[in-house]
């Protein structure tokens, strides 16, 4: 019996059903190769070109260095992929698909890849991290891709160019969504950071900009010390030579991000259940403190049905004052008031450390009407939530590209 697997995807459109199989090449018999040129000495902030190294590849364009001398100028329609990363690093073989011709330069140890024939963003899509390239990364060494091993990568593709852009089309569709989603999630942000200047005071303002109208009458905020409010509890020294995979999870510093407003609970540790840790214990809309590490002084609020632990150099915001409303200094902690502050600490030490007594000697202004602080909070919160939605259909989405991009190419084995 014949059990040669046939080189056809699991998901097939309708009109190439019947159609044959897909072809089995490589990267050189379908690409032409060319390497990237060094732009460092002319580097200018106002150029004309978009200079493409791995850091723009890496940030989806974020981070951008631009030239007048286009050393290595890309054409619409080339890819652009990272040669060159730390070990276990997101950026080898990660790929930028030219969206115009003349405005983007190559920089060196990216190479520039050019269709000979085949429909390049079909060939794009392939290629964007290849398990192929990934492979070459034993996570130890610097990887450092060479022409030769580029080009020897192997390739499935369909014979049929009309098929080939179809595949590319589904996929670009999914891709422009992806986009639409991210892009509301940033005009999400920026209107709470908005809404932050205008609903808390700003220097030497007793008042905020603006005031919900049913409190435009009320007295002035107060301003006071956090600890009159709040105190620090610091997390427990856990024996790491004891952590678990299983039992209770315990939040790290590494566990508050910088770029989130809850806890990211992905690669915890656990401990097992400890009698007496209930000042140790965060619960579900807890605010928490990075209190050493790269990202300290950011924040962070855990969400969770179950209670969890709370490691060392970790802060627990505690309530000592009932006249405060608790989800109204989650709110606060985001102003540039706050972070401001912390700004401030951090530079005049030698070492990113803060202790319990900083946070609690920083000043804060709270309104003294607990309706105004509930409706503020309020206000901010559902941004919040609206932001954590679209997040998690940007997920949901980015997972599903995924699983289609596998049923849409046959696995050759």
């Amino acid at each position: 019996m014949n059990t040669e697997k046939k080189l056809i995807p699991l998901l097939r459109f309708p009109k190439f059903v019947r159609d044959t199989e897909w072809a089995c090449t490589t990267l050189r018999a379908e690409m032409d190769y060319e390497n990237g040129v060094a732009h460092e000495n002319d580097i200018d902030s106002l150029g004309k070109y978009i200079v493409v190294n791995s850091k723009f590849i890496s940030t989806e364009g974020q981070i951008e260095k631009r030239t007048n001398n286009a050393h290595c100028l890309a054409k619409e329609d080339d890819i652009l992929m990272v040669l060159s990363d730390l070990p276990n690093g997101k950026a080898i073989a990660k790929c930028f698909y030219v969206d115009a011709s003349n405005k983007y330069t190559v920089n060196q140890r990216i190479c520039k890849l050019r269709s000979k024939g085949a429909n390049s963003k079909l060939l794009y899509y392939i290629l964007n991290r290849n398990p192929y390239f990934l492979s070459f990364d034993d996570g130890v060494k610097q990887t450092n891709l060479k022409k030769d091993e580029v080009l020897s990568c192997p390739l499935i593709i369909p014979k049929s160019i009309e098929e080939q852009q179809k595949i590319a089309e589904c996929l670009s569709s999914i891709d422009s969504y992806i986009s639409s989603i991210s892009e509301k999630v940033e005009q999400l942000k920026a209107h709470k950071t908005s809404l932050l200047q205008k609903l808390f005071p700003q220097k030497g303002q007793t008042v905020p900009e603006y005031r919900l109208p049913e409190f435009k009458t009320n007295e002035d905020w107060t301003t006071n010390r956090v600890g009159e409010s709040f105190k620090l509890q610091g997390g427990y020294a856990f024996k790491s030579n004891k952590f678990k995979t299983t039992e209770i999870p315990v939040i790290r510093i590494s566990n508050i991000p910088s770029d989130s407003l809850v806890v990211n609970l992905q690669n915890c540790v656990f401990y097992e259940e400890l009698p007496n840790m209930h000042n140790y214990t965060a619960n579900d809309g807890d605010l928490l403190i990075a209190m050493s590490g790269a990202t300290t002084g950011k924040t962070a609020i855990y969400r969770g049905k179950k209670p969890v632990y709370v490691n060392q150099r970790v802060g627990i915001f505690k309530l000592v004052d009932n006249s405060i409303y608790y989800p109204f200094i989650c709110q606060w902690i985001r102003t540039d008031h706050f972070a401001n502050q912390i700004k401030k600490m951090l530079a005049a030490g030698a070492q990113p450390n803060i202790s319990s007594n900083d946070i609690e000697s920083l000043l804060w202004q709270h309104p003294q009407n607990m309706k105004e602080q509930m409706k503020i909070a309020s206000c901010l919160s559902t941004i919040d939530d609206l932001i954590d939605a679209y997040k998690n259909k940007l997920i949901y989405i980015e997972d599903y590209k995924k699983g289609l991009i596998q049923q849409l190419f046959p696995i050759n084995s």
